[in-house]
């Protein structure tokens, strides 16, 4: 065969790869990426309840419940609050 023959051969069996390629990925279906979602968005309301204790509300549209963050600066810790169902 001539080189010519042999360039258009090769040529004809890469195109027949990607189309038998492109056929197959069409049939199958290649796993579609998606972007993450937040599951839930939260409210922050910060806030002081006396002099010594800073507090932050914490709500969670998602689940419509409610917490508190407390810092207590005498003995400089945190305290959590119950949670609480905002339904």
């Amino acid at each position: 065969m001539s080189k010519t023959k042999d360039r258009w051969l090769v040529f004809l069996l890469c195109l027949n790869a990607v189309l038998i390629t492109a056929l197959i990925a069409q049939c199958v279906g290649l796993p579609q990426a998606q972007a993450q979602v937040r599951a839930y968005d939260y409210m922050l309301i910060p806030g002081n309840l006396d002099l010594e204790k800073q507090v932050v509300w914490v709500i969670d549209l998602g689940s419509h419940r409610m917490t508190s963050c407390m810092y207590n600066n005498s003995r400089q810790t945190i305290d959590f609050g119950p949670v609480v169902n905002l339904n």
